[in-house]
């Protein structure tokens, strides 16, 4: 396994450096296509007309004959044929390779730095950005050498892929906490770049995977969601680009410092098209959410390290057929494995206290699982609809199992429940167990030969059904609500094909045109029924 994973980190390696080169490839290629055509020049400056919705505005743009250098002021806005405009942009490549260009200052009235737009500037040592800035483009800063300080304005919400990459003497980059997307290898090679000076800078990638700074001084991380977008403040929607055979290694290179990853945070991989992943043996926690509907998950090996797994942490994870569980995981959170349709099998750990509520509903594929020695609760519907289960032992610890906790399990016999245990009244409704339960219950009162007849009926779920004369309607309702989570039951009464309903609040009804009884709260015959 250690082989195969150093394989294929190597491979992943190799993919991002020549992902890399590709890109500054095609980037390059776009300086030698792209048209600078401006449409005036002022004060020095290169500018083009853009049309928004509210009028047309100036980005800054270049003559690539004649190179910005020394020092410039980008002004506010820019008065053209008796016309004021704002400049709102820096265009891609406006500065590209100006090697003569010291400082800039950008003004703020501009929202967005385009594409390379200040890369290759090798001279350049200081720039002030606009405290409108939005969006920081790919490369826009890249192989800036002479650059040692950046400070991104709390405006930034987007610093794109390789911004800051090749800015060999950046010491200090100041990060607002306003950034919600930080791209790949933002400060790639930036090597004066320590955490000290970038201990505002929470996330970044290694491999194409993005992580989160948790302790610096410690020097660990977490693999965290790659974008979110936050509606009305209060909801955050995961997106996530990973996708295959996935392997976490046990430390990743970020900005220039070597950190341990540490967790799995929540919502890291929702909705993303992994199959498998590889966890790493520093792995600590597995957040809320971390997996959820990742839908092409199919195994995934829980290490001896993890001691937490988060609630709905592999909810909807449809095609996860294989889970080996860490024997210290000690928590597992509610909903962890709900609608996991395909999972058949699972190992419990020995620690575990405590099944959650929901954490295997709907596994309607699961056919054995352990019950730890050391369990103490089942939650309200922790197993609910595992039609597949046939037989569970409950250690001597237990003492609560909740509400519809083994619902729907239809042919699931348990043994050993203590006898102090404290169990809901629905924990077992529409449940095998629940079937025995009553059956011995009403067998000594009513006769073993009737109550089997009867529970067979209803085992059966017929809505209509043969049910011998004399049959009490206590033992009817007691039964319907056990097997059919109801009070009223539809019966057929032979030998004349006619309609009883048994309710707790009635003793007789009409029923298509016939009035039928339960005298003495047991059905009768038809004898009977004159005398009503």
């Amino acid at each position: 396994m250690k082989k195969n994973a150093t394989k294929t980190i190597t491979i992943l390696r190799g993919h991002s450096r020549l992902f890399r080169l590709i890109s500054l490839s095609l980037m390059l290629l776009l300086v030698c296509n792209y048209s600078f055509a401006y449409d005036f020049k002022e004060g020095g400056i290169y500018y083009s007309f853009y049309y928004m919705d509210n009028g047309r505005t100036l980005f800054v743009s270049r003559d690539i004959d004649y190179p910005y250098s020394g020092s410039i002021t980008i002004p506010a806005y820019v008065i053209h044929e008796g016309y004021k405009y704002p400049v709102t942009a820096i265009d891609q490549e406006a500065f590209y390779a100006c090697e003569n260009l010291v400082s800039v200052t950008i003004p703020n009235s501009v929202t967005s730095i385009g594409l390379a737009a200040f890369a290759s500037c090798t001279r350049l040592k200081s720039v002030t950005l606009s405290n409108s800035l939005k969006i920081i483009g790919r490369y826009a800063f890249s192989d800036c050498k002479s650059l040692r300080t950046i400070t991104i304005p709390n405006s930034v919400t987007t610093i794109e892929d390789y911004a800051f990459q090749g800015c060999s003497n950046l010491t200090t980059a100041s990060v607002p906490k306003t950034v919600k997307t930080i791209g790949i290898d933002v400060f790639n090679k930036c090597p004066k770049l320590n955490s000290t000076s970038s201990s505002k800078i929470k996330t970044a990638y290694f491999n194409r995977i993005k992580y989160r700074i948790v302790d610096d001084s410690a020097k660990t991380c977490a693999v965290t969601p790659e974008k979110f977008e936050e509606r009305n403040g209060t909801r955050n929607l995961y997106t996530s680009s990973y996708q295959g055979y996935t392997i976490i290694p046990e430390k990743v290179k970020l900005f220039n410092d070597e950190y341990t990853v540490v967790a799995i945070d929540e919502q890291a991989f929702r909705g993303s098209d992994v199959t498998q992943i590889e966890l790493p043996n520093t792995i600590k926690t597995i957040g809320l959410g971390a997996f959820h509907n990742a839908s092409q998950l199919s195994s995934i090996e829980i290490p001896a390290s993890v001691t937490e797994i988060g609630p709905s942490a592999f909810e909807g994870c449809r095609y996860l057929d294989t889970v080996v569980m860490g024997e210290n995981v000690k928590k597992i959170g509610s909903c962890a494995f709900l609608g996991c349709v395909c999972l058949k099998t699972i190992n419990l750990p020995k620690k575990l206290k405590t099944i959650e509520e929901r954490t295997f509903t709907n596994c309607n594929s699961l056919a054995a699982i352990n019950i730890p020695t050391a369990l103490t609760s089942i939650g309200d519907v922790a197993f609910g609809g595992c039609d597949k289960l046939t037989s569970l032992t409950m250690p001597a610890t237990l003492k609560t199992i909740g509400e519809n906790a083994f619902y729907k399990c239809t042919h699931l016999e348990i043994k050993g429940i203590p006898a102090t245990a404290k169990i809901a009244p629905t924990a077992f409704d529409l449940c095998k167990h629940k079937y025995n339960i009553v059956q011995k219950k009403y067998s000594a009162k009513y006769g073993a030969a009737l109550v089997s007849k009867v529970v067979g009926l209803f085992k059966n779920n017929a809505q209509v059904m043969d049910c011998p004369i004399g049959t009490p309607l206590v033992l009817l309702q007691e039964l319907g609500r056990v097997m059919q989570g109801e009070d009223n039951i539809f019966l057929t009464q032979r030998p004349y094909n006619e309609y009883v309903i048994g309710n707790n609040r009635f003793k007789h009804f009409n029923f298509n045109g016939v009035r039928m009884i339960f005298k003495n709260g047991r059905l009768t015959d038809k004898s009977d029924w004159s005398n009503i």
